[in-house]
C-alpha cells in the first residue's frame, strides 16, 4: 500500500501494475526516488521485492 503525507493511500496487487509498462514505470520511478532523495519509507520486504536495496 502507498500512502501519502496527508494520510491517502493507494492498494493494487503488485503484478496489476505491472502489466501497464508506462504506469509501472512511473510508480516505480517514483517510489525509487522518494526512497532514495525523499522523505519516503519502505519495510525490507518493499525494498526486496522492488530491488531497491
Amino acid at each position: 500500500m502507498l500512502t501519502d503525507g496527508y494520510g491517502g493511500s493507494a492498494r493494487a496487487p503488485l503484478h496489476q501494475i505491472q502489466r501497464n509498462r508506462a504506469l509501472w514505470d512511473l510508480v516505480y520511478n517514483g517510489i525509487a526516488h522518494s526512497v532514495h532523495r525523499g522523505p519516503a519509507t519502505a519495510t525490507g520486504r518493499a525494498l526486496d521485492l522492488l530491488k531497491l536495496r
